[in-house]
C-alpha cells in the first residue's frame, strides 16, 4: 500500500498539536491568573467602598451622572467579578490548547482591570465636576 510522505508530516504536526493542547499553563500565565484573581477579589470588595461615596454624594445634593449611579449599584462590580472569574475558571479547567487558555487568562485579567478602573473613575466624576464649579473669590 502506498503511503504519501506528507502523511508522516501531517501525523507529526497532529502529535505536536496534541502536545501543545496538553501543555500546562506557564509561570507567566499563573502570574496573570493571580492578578486576575486579585482583581476579582477587589471587585467583590468594591461595594464596601461605595458606601462612603454614596453618603458623600447625598450631602452634595443634585443629580449624579448616570455612570456614577451605575457604579454605585452593588451588583455592577459583582457582575464583572463573576464574568472575570468565569473566564479564569474556563482557562484553568479547559482542555483547549495553550494559546486559547492563555487568551482566556488575559481576557479575565483585562476585564478585571477595566472593571476596576471604570467604576473608580465614575466615583470621582461628581467630585471633578464640583471642583470645576468652585471659583476663588
Amino acid at each position: 500500500m502506498y503511503r504519501d510522505p506528507r502523511d508522516a508530516q501531517i501525523d507529526q504536526r497532529r502529535a505536536e498539536n496534541a502536545a501543545l493542547r496538553a501543555a500546562p499553563l506557564t509561570g507567566l500565565d499563573w502570574i496573570a491568573a493571580g492578578l486576575a484573581v486579585t482583581g476579582v477579589l477587589a471587585l467583590l470588595a468594591f461595594p464596601l467602598a461605595t458606601r462612603s461615596f454614596d453618603g458623600m454624594f447625598r450631602e452634595f445634593g443634585g443629580a449624579l451622572p448616570w455612570v456614577t449611579r451605575v457604579a454605585l449599584f452593588p451588583g455592577t462590580p459583582v457582575a464583572f467579578a463573576l464574568a472575570s472569574g468565569a473566564l479564569l475558571a474556563r482557562a484553568v479547567r479547559s482542555d483547549r490548547g495553550i494559546a486559547a487558555r492563555r487568551r482566556l487568562v488575559l481576557a479575565a485579567f483585562a476585564l478585571s482591570l477595566v472593571a476596576l478602573g471604570a467604576p473608580s473613575w465614575a466615583m470621582y466624576l461628581p467630585i471633578f465636576r464640583l471642583a470645576g464649579n468652585v471659583r476663588a473669590e
